[in-house]
């Protein structure tokens, strides 16, 4: 059975449909969607950002804001780009495969990469509890200059809930990142991480090389 998107999770029918709108709004101003600025600048979006967002949490933590904008941004672009998933399976993964990088780089779409399960674990910052990453939603840019990347941790049906890490990088941050990830390679940081065959993303260029790793795998 397939599992459940954190799309699925956080994205019902009425922001589905207002994406309609939203689509349309951005034809009649010419905006570009596909940059988080101006896709935040529409009406419709703040809006809709007024109704996801609970009054109480953004007290207690005002950098949630940006956070629930990131993540209404990489839904419009997953939902725009077709509501593609892939799934990356530990089956035929290796992460020496960076040694040959030059003929790894695939071009991002919009989609989301689902990982198996309990098998990538970060934090959302420093001291919080270490969470399974679920997946990775990928928002390129119209003219490929910049990637906006949203990692999901810790979705589980009885929590009715995520934590996510939000990103946005440009083309030569991506590049790079592989040079700036800890070597080897997802180092397990968790006690017993070893023995349970865990992998650790400590950092935003671990998370870069893990998003290159899983798109060489599902395009290859």
């Amino acid at each position: 059975m397939n599992r459940l998107t954190p799309y699925d999770f956080a994205i019902g029918e009425e922001i589905e449909q207002r994406f309609v709108g939203i689509m349309e709004e951005t034809r009649l101003s010419k905006k570009d969607a596909s940059d988080p600025a101006q896709f935040m600048s529409l009406s419709l979006v703040q809006r809709t950002l007024s109704d996801m967002e609970a009054q109480q949490t953004l007290a207690d933590h005002p950098e949630a804001a940006a956070e629930y904008l990131l993540l209404l941004f990489a839904a419009f672009q997953f939902w725009r780009g077709g509501k593609v998933v892939y799934h990356v399976d530990r089956e035929g993964w290796d992460d020496r495969t960076f040694d040959s990088f030059a003929e790894l780089h695939a071009e991002p779409i919009a989609c989301y990469l689902q990982l198996s399960e309990r098998w990538f674990w970060a934090q959302i910052e420093e001291g919080a509890p270490h969470e399974p990453l679920d997946g990775i939603f990928l928002a390129p840019s119209a003219d490929g200059t910049r990637l906006t990347l949203v990692a999901i941790l810790g979705m589980r049906s009885e929590r009715h809930g995520f934590s996510q890490i939000s990103i946005t990088v440009g083309r030569d941050e991506l590049t790079s990142a592989h040079a700036e990830a800890r070597h080897p390679l997802f180092e397990p940081v968790m006690e017993g991480g070893h023995h349970a065959g865990f992998k650790s993303i400590c950092s935003a260029a671990d998370l870069l090389v893990l998003t290159q790793l899983a798109l060489a795998q599902v395009t290859r």
